[in-house]
């Protein structure tokens, strides 16, 4: 089984960013936003959004969360060492965006749109290459079984994710989280007052290396409370709906303590719920 991925650092959000196709005011600056209702839109089904750099940037992934794309989206990832596109260093191909079955909410009309995000509706979609050094790269997108007509993705990332040598343990926890609450009237019914929907994932490292200690301890301080980042517990798993369910995009709920169980060998208790 592959191991977990950890994206802690955004490259994406100190490039220049921009989109093939835009939709009136849903520009590509927001998908520098962690903001799930701010959203980039395309006109159409088929897209590409481009990454610029004024100097070399270390990559092996691009993420995107929360989107409204159908299983049969695709997504195409090409790196270039030069600012202008000329020089082609990677090129993953087209291939699946996020082949899990989609989840249709229940009352909601559209499969998964921008109204939807905040209540458990979108997609993840992603791309993973060998660790390339890259001044430009060009995300190309498309969905032509998508009903709503249009592409639209809230967040872009792109960055080198870390990987412990040894995998997380076993039993970790996902926890779906409904803030809505349930009050019966006068008359007797139960009526719900809608609340939002998020996610939560819970994990242990308990076998890290000190070079896996030092990583996450950097982590920790980079990123603390304030700096969302990308895990995924089950990376390009066999099962697409598993790595689904356990890859989320949010923030640190603790500060962990790290013990050291026996000489050399660090363990970390992680919570992280998704913004």
């Amino acid at each position: 089984m592959t191991a977990m991925r950890v994206l802690s650092s955004n490259l994406a959000d100190s490039s220049t960013t921009t989109a093939s196709t835009t939709a009136g005011a849903y520009v590509a600056a927001n998908l520098a936003l962690d903001t799930k209702s701010l959203v980039w839109r395309a006109t159409g089904l088929s897209a590409t959004l481009s990454c610029v750099w004024g100097s070399t940037q270390n990559i092996n992934c691009v993420i995107l969360p929360f989107n409204n794309f159908t299983p049969a989206a695709t997504i195409r990832v090409q790196g270039y060492s030069d600012s202008a596109g000329t020089i082609l260093v990677v090129d993953t191909g087209t291939i699946p965006a996020n082949p899990a079955p989609a989840t249709i909410l229940n009352g909601f009309t559209l499969l998964a749109s921008q109204s939807a995000y905040a209540y458990g509706g979108g997609s993840y979609a992603m791309a993973y290459f060998a660790l390339t050094g890259v001044q430009k790269i060009v995300v190309t997108l498309n969905d032509s079984a998508n009903t709503a007509g249009y592409l639209e993705v809230s967040r872009l990332l792109a960055g080198a994710y870390w990987s412990p040598a040894y995998n997380a343990d076993m039993g970790a926890s996902l926890t779906l989280q409904d803030t809505s609450k349930n009050v019966r009237s006068e008359g007797g019914d139960l009526i719900t007052a809608l609340g939002t929907f998020n996610r939560k994932l819970g994990f242990t490292l308990s076998k890290m290396s000190p070079a896996d200690r030092a990583a996450l301890t950097i982590i920790f301080r980079s990123n603390g409370f304030r700096s969302p980042m990308f895990i995924s517990m089950f990376p390009q798993n066999t099962d697409s709906q598993l790595e689904d369910d356990h890859q989320i995009y949010g923030k640190l709920t603790a500060m962990s303590a790290m013990t050291i169980p026996v000489y050399s060998a660090y363990s970390a208790p992680l919570e992280i719920e998704e913004v």
